[in-house]
């Protein structure tokens, strides 16, 4: 009898484990193709790799989305957009708003204002600097390769790189899916 309760415990601890250590926020998710594949930069040997990143728009069980990458083993927010809704969607893509404005700034302005926005508190906390491409074209940068501090000092950094229209889609995508209830109510 006492081994029954025991063969419970196991799998119910196991699981409160696993949720508390947020690996379970994507349980029950749907995943998208978000049509989004941001160049990878090696920090470390500065020159951009073969390969590109595919960014996931995740429909959470709550309600809430988030843009993903499948990072080595672990998926990672794009830029720390973190969950968002209808009610915070502009907030959690400030900086994707303000890379557009700043990609539209010309020469000298542009270069002074990329050293603002790069030492922005927000802007360093989740990760996300602008940058150039080889060309001079502007870059939406986002630094978190889901690295510790050791590997980082062991391993090559890698960074994706987005583009003017693959930032312009991420926006769009986010208010499309989190207003594309709001005119069902007004049809009834």
């Amino acid at each position: 009898m006492a081994m029954k309760g025991f063969a419970l415990k196991i799998p119910l601890l196991a699981m409160m484990i696993f949720l508390l250590s947020g690996c379970g926020t994507l349980l029950g998710s749907k995943f998208y193709d978000a049509e989004v594949h941001p160049e990878r930069y090696n920090d470390t040997r500065e020159k951009f790799t073969p390969y590109t990143n595919k960014v996931i728009l995740s429909e959470n069980i709550d309600g809430s989305f988030n843009f993903i990458t499948n990072g080595i083993g672990v998926y990672l927010l794009v830029a720390g957009t973190s969950h968002f809704t209808k009610d915070n969607v502009h907030e959690r893509l400030k900086p994707f708003f303000d890379f557009l404005k700043w990609s539209q700034l010309k020469g000298a302005e542009r270069n002074e204002q990329r050293t603002v926005y790069n030492q922005m508190p927000e802007m360093k906390k989740r990760h996300i600097e602008f940058r150039y491409f080889p060309d001079g074209a502007p870059a939406f940068v986002d630094t978190n390769d889901g690295k510790m501090a050791y590997e980082k000092a062991l391993f090559d950094n890698i960074a994706d790189y987005y583009n003017t229209e693959q930032v312009i889609r991420l926006i769009s995508i986010a208010y499309t899916v989190t207003h594309a209830n709001i005119d069902k109510s007004t049809d009834e």
